[in-house]
């Protein structure tokens, strides 16, 4: 039986040979075909790619970047050496998401964010401000944040110290009555800390200050560590403060610290090296499973080792309302050198130390503290938080635009009236006839011009407080309240005796006023 070949009815002949040369012609020709598409699509991909490279440049050339514009935002001035570097990198992003737009020294600015001390370079400017511009720091503050003038504070909450060479025969008798004490030097020009036998002691240079050693630091985890404060002054006269209550900056010394060598600072000195909350093994249940905050993972800490965490934080606040009251009268002074210093505000840093009795003692006041998460990402969430609430706090965050005949309307009544700020109603009604009576000063038909103003921010400062808490004048329950009596052998001044007076009337009449 003879077998017909497959392609007998595809070609209509019978021939295998003829079927396959046919077939072979045909496959070599698709090969073909595709070799030519490949080779033009290359061709084709790369004139693709010369062609943007060239358009591209040419449009650099010819068309600058666009600049974003909003001529209703308001302006901030970043005022800081290598201001783009990333340090500051959280205060811009903050700025932005309000509605910031970034400006400079010749632009209508309305924040002005400088990261050094600007009454020296910027005086001009800062002697004729606008009422809506903010500064964020206060002329004066240096009588805070220097540390040789923060050791001669004689201050209870600071261990004891000396400024050399002035000090020098009382630090030598001190030595002779405590021979068991440890000194470290320290100097106002930098960061250098050290412990140094008292034979290498150097008493006479000028600008160092001995300081005595706390011996016996609180250990976690075997490391000694500090807590950072943040710390926000909104007005000087008068007084008010406030901290950042929902959250602290806890840093552990990189070595343990025992056994004991004052020659390792490492052991007793916070560096840049820090070592986080996350990666103490005490505090990481609590912060990395839990997702606690710093504060409260050091809280639950301490209450499992029969500490108070109560008694920490009374100190803390105890200690940062004790000293702007002792610098009270020095910030005033150099405040008198300008029209106004409604205009300014200060974040600060107190950063504390802590023995193993869990008494508080303040090692240094930092003007212009870190808010860079560079090294430690995670801390990206306070720092932001942190600036944020500042900037609520002090009315530079805000909910209603400017415009350009009231730039920010700071007295609008969609804010504050006149009607919020009334308190004693009894007390202004039956007993002030007379305005000559201090207490008689707050009602509404003895307020003065200047001192209404006053109150409208402390209203809208609790307002806008966010997570922060007020720690001057000093904040009481209502049934503390009732006792209270600012204005009578308070050891204030009148203008702090009339805040505190108004914050308990405020407090008497709501429970949330009192914190």
């Amino acid at each position: 039986m003879v077998r017909s070949h497959p392609f007998k009815y595809l070609f209509g002949y019978a021939s295998p040979k003829i079927a396959t040369l046919f077939i072979l012609a045909i496959l070599m020709l698709m090969g073909l075909d595709y070799l030519n598409i490949r080779q033009l699509r290359q061709v084709y991909e790369k004139h693709l790619r010369i062609y943007h490279h060239i358009n591209l440049k040419d449009l650099e050339k010819i068309q600058e970047p666009r600049k974003v514009t909003c001529s209703t935002c308001p302006n901030y001035w970043l005022y800081a050496p290598h201001a783009d570097s990333g340090y500051l990198e959280h205060v811009v992003k903050v700025f932005e998401k309000i509605g910031y737009m970034r400006g400079d020294r010749d632009s209508k600015w309305d924040v002005l964010w400088s990261y050094n001390y600007p009454f020296v370079k910027l005086q001009s400017i800062l002697e004729n401000l606008a009422s809506h511009q903010k500064v964020n720091h206060f002329p004066g503050l240096g009588h805070i944040t220097n540390k040789g003038s923060l050791v001669a504070s004689n201050f209870s909450y600071i261990p004891k110290a000396f400024r050399m060479p002035e000090q020098k025969e009382e630090f030598l008798m001190e030595t002779k009555k405590h021979t068991d004490k440890l000194w470290v030097e320290k100097s106002n020009l930098h960061r250098g800390i050290r412990i140094i036998p008292l034979q290498e002691l150097e008493l006479s240079s000028r600008g160092t200050f001995l300081q005595e050693f706390i011996t016996h630091p609180l250990l976690i985890d075997g490391r000694k560590f500090d807590i950072g404060v943040y710390t926000i002054l909104t007005s000087i006269k008068p007084l008010r403060v406030y901290i950042y209550e929902e959250e602290v900056i806890l840093r552990f010394c990189s070595q343990e610290y025992y056994p004991f060598d004052p020659t390792n600072v490492k052991k007793y000195v916070v560096a840049d090296d820090y070592i986080p909350t996350w990666q103490m093994p005490s505090l990481q249940t609590a912060y990395n499973h839990m997702k606690y905050s710093h504060k409260q993972s050091l809280n639950f800490y301490l209450q499992t080792h029969g500490h108070h965490p109560e008694k920490l934080w009374f100190q803390i606040k105890n200690a940062i309302q004790e000293l702007f009251l002792m610098k009270e009268l020095e910030l005033i002074k150099y405040g008198a050198n300008y029209k106004s210093t409604r205009n300014f505000f200060e974040l600060v840093r107190f950063d504390f130390v802590v023995d193993e009795d869990v008494k508080v003692y303040l090692m240094e006041v930092n003007m212009s503290p870190n808010l860079s998460s560079e090294h430690l990402p995670p801390n990206r969430n306070i720092y932001q938080q942190v600036v944020f609430n500042t900037l609520s706090l002090v009315g530079v965050a805000k909910k209603i635009v400017k415009n350009e005949e009231n730039r920010f309307n700071e007295a609008s009544e969609m804010l504050v009236n006149e009607r919020d700020i009334q308190i004693y109603p009894a007390h202004c009604i039956e007993n002030c006839t007379s305005c000559d009576i201090k207490t008689c000063k707050l009602c509404g038909h003895c307020l003065s011009a200047r001192l209404k103003p006053v109150l409208e921010e402390a209203f809208l400062e609790h307002v806008n407080r966010g997570n922060t808490r007020r720690v001057v004048p000093q904040p009481m329950g209502q049934q503390d309240m009732q006792q209270y009596q600012p204005l009578e052998d308070s050891g204030l001044t009148e203008a702090n005796q009339l805040m505190a007076w108004w914050f308990r009337g405020k407090c008497l009449q709501d429970a949330a006023w009192c914190i």
